[in-house]
């Protein structure tokens, strides 16, 4: 990533594995099969499906950074981060909400979490529905992201080559 840029801005190699990624991914995606294999009523469904999900979502981050990178085609990039701005923005903010309305065995609340998840929902779909909202965020995401990640050395510890 040295020298390339993105939006005008130059682009450094960051310090971060995206094997990392795959390996928490995997373990978090592993705990949520079993958390959703524990499951009791359907109304659990929702929340004992986030931990599946979560894992889901740290692979698609390493696909991700290797977009980042250059290491897969930017096809594969492209789609990796339209996925996990997509979850990250819109289904996480929609379905934990609906997952604990779900939970709440008080009506009076369950309706009042049903409404602010309703007003989310739209908020994410009318915000989320354009690609250039949606692609300008992506950008402005990976670069925020590079720059604040401290630059270090092969030396120190950083694996920069997969």
């Amino acid at each position: 990533m040295d020298g390339r840029r993105l939006n005008g801005v130059r682009v450094k190699r960051v310090c971060f594995s995206p094997q990392a990624d795959f390996v928490a991914g995997a373990v978090v995606a592993g705990i949520g099969v079993e958390t959703l294999r524990r499951v009791r009523a359907r109304r659990e469904l929702i929340v004992s499906a986030l931990p599946l999900l979560f894992g889901i979502h740290q692979l698609v981050e390493g696909f991700v950074w290797l977009g980042l990178r250059g290491q897969v085609s930017p096809g594969v990039g492209d789609a990796a981060n339209e996925a996990y701005i997509l979850y990250a923005h819109a289904v996480l903010p929609a379905i934990v909400p609906l997952g604990f309305m779900l939970l709440e065995p008080d009506r009076g609340r369950s309706r009042v979490m049903l409404a602010m998840a309703s007003v989310r929902a739209w908020a994410c779909t009318c915000c989320g529905s354009s690609p250039h909202i949606r692609s300008e965020h992506t950008s402005r995401l990976a670069v925020s992201i590079t720059r604040r990640i401290p630059q270090t050395t092969p030396s120190s510890g950083c694996r920069t080559s997969p």
